[in-house]
């Protein structure tokens, strides 16, 4: 099983008084969850915009539609501005075609820009096909002005981060359309949480610049659209560039229509566009926010939350940690809701396919009286048949352990992947003591000082509830071959701050229950919905087939391979 590299802790600002900003306690973040696409959308927009020294951004889904193309083209244009720009892209989803990417780097013009740097993931290898295929960098990180201390000195305490669930595409913030190859984009139902302060964003940034020297990267290289490469297949039309040639080039039929709709895109974002959202059309447009603006507008949403940036290791040539004193985000994870929880865990997750170390986690966790609830796709909202497929053959074992699953019905596919701990209005919890030394069959926990360090931080409080909101899906891939990152949290319990603390509770309760979802109960002909019946869509027969002809895998464990 895999194993990570460090924690974060960056702290954020606190509020106090009437939502005033004040300086960032030394041991929290602020953090702000972005429930609403509008909001999701604009908030990355602005920090962009708003960025003075530095960003950085590791995602696995970059689409070839309009929000790729205007992200990417404003990005580049705070280059322009001065602004250190590093992007590290999975090879395995990198959908933009090359020619776009050279628009982007414009390299017909042959102007590099020394602040715009693109690294990718894992390429593909002859030498190691199964692996450059298999192990995929599924980060999903935005980082703006953060600092790594070891290196830059220290932090002012206003750097800021997003991580969750959503890629670059359109489908994750309700801009439906059609992809460039002419696919219908899936519309996504997800959730992203924004830090700010001095524990979780630095920690972010350290991992970022140890994974930016790492043996798996590489910098994005043209096949056919090198400066060389364009030169060379030129062909001037009305004149354009003195030259001729027998046809058209890639000049013209693909790099100079790349160049336009990346220059419409950039003006989209920056001009300001309409995104029609449960009925209300909102304004999205770039720097229409600050960050303070964020933490201060916002306040009934912010919280002040001791928080860990939890991520896994960057690997050497031979695949082994470069760090030896880190754990895994997936042993991480299960230990922090081992220690966490005492009444009630509620999992979120897209794609339910449990392993061996879940299983031994949920005995545990039931054996002491702690309540499992866990939520994900429905057979009509899944959009991956492997996993609906091996979801299917483990959930009547689930729901005999007495884990209670509730299914999305839609229509939009659930993409959200957190975990919510003692979540209850009424809940105080005590905790003192902390036994860290606990671990599972199969998962080796040596926690590394800093993780100590935080356990410690929490014992020193009355807290109330936790969460985790990352990349991590509940299945074998997110356990042992992604590479994953996420944010732990807990809300510790002062005077001054319990009203605030009780309403973070309170909403994100409310939230699981606003979800448009399904019981599924145990009955005594268990059927392939577990009880559930769900409205069927006019395609649920294709998405049936789909699933089926997926269930001889299951069988041989090939799914495990192919979520």
């Amino acid at each position: 099983m895999k194993t990570i590299l460090h924690l974060s802790v960056l702290g954020a600002a606190l509020l106090v008084g009437h939502g005033a900003l004040a300086r960032p306690a030394q041991n929290l973040d602020s953090v702000l969850n972005l429930e609403d696409d509008r909001a999701a959308l604009q908030v990355r927009l602005d920090l962009i915009s708003g960025a003075k020294k530095e960003i950085t951004a590791q995602y696995y889904e970059v689409a070839d539609d309009s929000l790729a193309l205007g992200g990417l083209a404003l990005l580049y244009k705070k280059a322009e501005q001065g602004v250190k720009v590093r992007i590290i892209l999975d090879n395995h989803e990198l959908n933009l075609p090359e020619a776009k990417f050279a628009a982007l780097l414009h390299t017909y013009e042959n102007k590099a820009n020394p602040n715009f740097s693109i690294k990718v993931f894992n390429k593909f290898s002859l030498l190691d096909p199964i692996d450059s295929f298999n192990r995929r960098m599924h980060d999903k990180v935005l980082t703006v002005d953060a600092v790594d201390s070891r290196s830059e000195g220290p932090d002012d305490g206003l750097g800021m981060m997003i991580t969750g669930g959503r890629n670059v595409t359109n489908g994750y913030f309700e801009r439906g359309g059609r992809l460039g190859n002419g696919k219908l984009e899936t519309q996504y139902h997800d959730l992203d949480v924004v830090v700010r302060g001095p524990v979780a964003p630095q920690q972010a940034k350290r991992y970022f610049n140890d994974l930016w020297n790492n043996d798996k990267l590489s910098p994005y290289r043209f096949r056919n659209f090198s400066y060389a490469e364009l030169r060379g297949h030129y062909c001037s039309s009305g004149g354009e560039g003195g030259g001729s040639c027998p046809g058209p080039g890639l000049y013209q039929t693909e790099y100079k229509p790349a160049a336009v709709k990346l220059a419409t895109a950039l003006a989209d974002v920056e001009k300001g566009f309409s995104l029609k959202i449960g009925g209300t059309t909102h304004l999205i447009k770039a720097g229409k926010m600050t960050a303070d603006d964020w933490f201060t507008a916002s306040v009934t949403k912010v919280e002040t939350l001791l928080t860990r940036f939890i991520f896994d290791p960057a690997l050497d040539s031979r695949g082994r940690s470069v760090d030896k004193t880190w754990i895994g985000t997936a042993s991480l994870l299960y230990e922090f809701i081992w220690q966490q929880a005492k009444v009630n865990v509620t999992i979120v997750t897209p794609y339910l396919v449990t392993t061996p170390e879940q299983m031994a986690l949920f005995k545990k966790l039931l054996g002491k009286g702690i309540k499992i609830t866990m939520i994900t796709n429905s057979d009509v909202t899944n959009d991956v048949a492997a996993a609906q497929a091996g979801f299917e053959r483990i959930a009547p074992g689930l729901i005999q352990m007495g884990i209670k699953i509730r299914l999305f019905k839609g229509p939009m596919t659930l993409h959200e992947k957190h975990v919510l701990i003692d979540m209850t209005s009424d809940l105080t919890t005590d905790l003192a003591s902390f036994d860290v030394a606990r671990g599972f069959p199969d998962i080796e926990i040596k926690p590394a000082a800093e993780v100590l360090g935080f356990y410690r931080s929490i014992a020193g409080h009355t807290t109330f509830g936790a969460a985790f909101a990352g990349s991590f899906n509940w299945d074998y891939r997110s356990q042992n071959l992604n590479r994953e990152v996420g944010l732990l949290m807990v809300n510790p319990l002062e005077a001054s701050l319990q009203p605030r603390m009780s309403a973070f509770a309170d909403r994100m309760v409310l939230r699981m229950n606003l979800l448009k979802l399904r019981s599924c109960e145990v009955n005594e002909n268990l059927q392939p919905q577990f009880g559930c019946v769900i409205p069927k869509p006019a395609n649920y027969s294709e998405l049936r087939r789909a699933i089926d002809a997926e269930k001889a895998n299951v069988q041989m464990g090939w799914y495990l391979r192919l979520l």
